[in-house]
């Protein structure tokens, strides 16, 4: 059986990893934001983040409740459009 400092170093190791994909995402945001400057489209589209909410809905298979993953999406989405305005 594990013990706490065990559980909390696997934590932080998700952590890492949840930032590190983060960072990602952010940086292929800021990249969309200069695409859609120079093709003067809208930086709010409100079907594909329906999209992602869907897609993201049901890859949940784990203990997630719905209202959290939708929150904690829409907190990553609101992030990504002010990195492409």
């Amino acid at each position: 059986m594990k013990n706490l400092k065990e559980y909390r170093k696997e934590i932080d190791e998700i952590d890492d990893e949840i930032i590190q994909l983060l960072n990602e995402r952010f940086q292929i945001s800021i990249e969309l934001g200069n695409y859609k400057k120079e093709n003067s489209l809208e930086v709010t589209d409100q079907t594909r983040e329906e999209e992602i909410k869907i897609r993201i809905l049901n890859c949940n298979t784990s203990y997630l409740v719905k209202e959290e993953i939708l929150a904690t999406y829409q907190s990553i989405i609101n992030s990504s459009k002010k990195l492409q305005k």
